[in-house]
């Protein structure tokens, strides 16, 4: 009967303590969640990046605040990017912005826009040369 009795009382205090652990965790990735980036940020992922890459760009101190969230974004971009790899390309990141937002813009390859203005009579030559000189385009 005590075997009883020990057995439950065991279990009730492995539930509450497993209750705790989950609440923490939830309770710290709602926090990572809402964790804004203080500066504008630019940010390149180059082709074939990976994930690991991209995480260690985001620096603890410049976009991240702990350790922990290094692994909340690592975690999130690996399950995420199994229907939606990154995106690479330049990519502009607000001041403002949650990390989690951020993360959704690699996502959905929301990236930074750039012009060219190409002038009505100019030669090819002259083509190339704006085309060499335009730090935004790399061939």
């Amino acid at each position: 009967m005590f075997g009883f009795i020990f057995r439950s009382v065991s279990l009730a205090i492995q539930l509450a303590i497993l209750a705790v652990v989950l609440c923490a965790i939830g309770l710290d990735l709602w926090r990572f969640a809402n964790v804004k980036i203080e500066e504008t940020q630019k940010l390149v992922i180059p082709q074939g990046a990976s994930i690991k890459s991209i995480v260690d760009e985001m620096q603890v101190g410049e976009t991240f605040t702990t350790s922990r969230d290094q692994i909340y974004a690592y975690i999130y971009l690996r399950f995420v990017s199994l229907e939606n790899p990154p995106q690479a390309g330049d990519y502009k990141i607000p001041s403002g912005t949650t990390v989690f937002n951020a993360l959704q813009m690699f996502t959905q390859g929301r990236v930074t826009q750039s012009s060219i203005t190409f002038i009505e009579g100019k030669t090819f030559k002259d083509i190339r040369r704006t085309l060499n000189h335009n730090q935004n385009i790399q061939h």
